[in-house]
């Protein structure tokens, strides 16, 4: 969905940090991956605003940053962090009752098929 918010905190950051969610860290992949530039919404708490319609559902995402931005020295680094690009989009089943088995009723944006998993 497009406008999500990925809320972070860090120290280090300035108004010039860029953070991107990647397949990982190099220049390559981060020039073809989600994020940008953030802003500062509370004290060392920055804000990136996401498009996850870019990303690819069901795929793991690295939380890579560029403290001085894309202009300056220092290279891109991994925060050690990831994110699941989850495929589903709405829950249509608001819970389960505990039993030996239940179904769950979900809506894919895309990227769902007859031979998805769920856990």
């Amino acid at each position: 969905l497009a406008g999500q918010k990925l809320v972070l905190v860090c120290p280090s950051c300035t108004i010039v940090t860029e953070i991107y969610l990647a397949a990982e860290c190099t220049d390559a992949a981060v020039a073809s991956g989600l994020g940008g530039r953030m802003w500062n919404s509370a004290y060392q708490n920055w804000t990136l605003e996401l498009d996850g319609r870019k990303g690819l559902p069901g795929d793991q995402y690295r939380v890579c940053c560029d403290l001085d931005g894309r202009s300056g020295p220092l290279p891109i680094g991994d925060t050690g962090f990831d994110i699941y690009l989850r495929g589903t989009t709405h829950l249509l089943t608001p819970g389960v009752a505990r039993d030996a088995a239940a179904e769950i009723e979900f809506m894919c944006a895309r990227g769902c098929s007859g031979s998805s998993l769920a856990y």
